[in-house]
């Protein structure tokens, strides 16, 4: 038992020191962000993960559970009403309801959008037109597009 609890104080620790070493791009704490897909459809946008875990913290998620995982991916993302999907170790999806803004007439816009860190690749895809950046941490002017 009092190994159990060593582990839980070693990994406590190495949390707190982590997000201070995330000097990488797509870095952050145990979290290594390859690249981020948003997909626009109406006023729906899903977001698609795709990133890699420190091997040794791997166990630790599964073990002890996905919550901490996921608050990292939140603040990652950062985005107020983004309700996941599904959470595995190297991926995660969520949707946001009314993302975009409707402006009654067949047209949206989605707009401009800070992430929590800075992103190695960005891909942003509607149903007219497929924008890609390169290590950013917004998403400049936000992107327009039309009703599917």
């Amino acid at each position: 038992m009092q190994q159990w609890s060593l582990v839980v104080v070693i990994l406590l620790l190495s949390g707190a020191v982590t997000p201070a070493m995330a000097a990488d791009t797509g870095r952050y704490s145990y979290i290594t962000v390859e690249q981020v897909d948003i997909y626009l459809v109406n006023d729906k946008a899903t977001i698609d993960i795709s990133y890699k875990i420190d091997d040794g913290i791997q166990f630790i998620v599964l073990l002890l559970g996905k919550s901490d995982l996921r608050n990292k991916l939140e603040y990652i993302v950062d985005y107020n009403g983004a309700e996941f999907k599904k959470i595995e170790l190297n991926h995660a999806v969520l949707e946001i309801e009314n993302a975009s803004i409707d402006y009654n007439d067949g047209s949206y816009w989605f707009p401009e959008h800070e992430f929590g860190i800075m992103l190695p690749r960005l891909v942003v895809t509607t149903p007219q037109v497929k924008k890609e950046f390169a290590n950013t941490s917004v998403l400049p002017t936000g992107v327009g597009h039309f009703k599917v």
